[in-house]
């Protein structure tokens, strides 16, 4: 078991290494710049620039959430497919 966990947590660490070297390589206006990334055992954590108007997940969801109890969107919904 022992043996196992090394593996697991040797390609844990090899592959953080390697996403750590692609994304402080990518640089775009859209994308949430890297800041610095911390290892400890067989836990890794990447830092990323605070997002203070929220993250597109929570903006999608939002959206998502919104238009789903809209009675307007429901009524596209039956007229599309029906």
């Amino acid at each position: 078991m022992h043996f196992l966990y090394s593996y697991i947590c040797s390609y844990l660490i090899i592959e953080s290494q390697m996403q750590v070297a692609l994304l402080s390589r990518i640089h775009h206006r859209n994308l949430v710049p890297l800041i610095g990334y911390c290892e400890e055992e067989c836990q890794h954590i990447l830092v990323y620039e605070y997002m203070h108007n929220g993250t597109l997940r929570d903006h999608i969801h939002g959206l998502l959430t919104n238009l789903a109890t809209s009675y307007a969107f429901i009524y596209l919904i039956v007229n599309f497919v029906s």
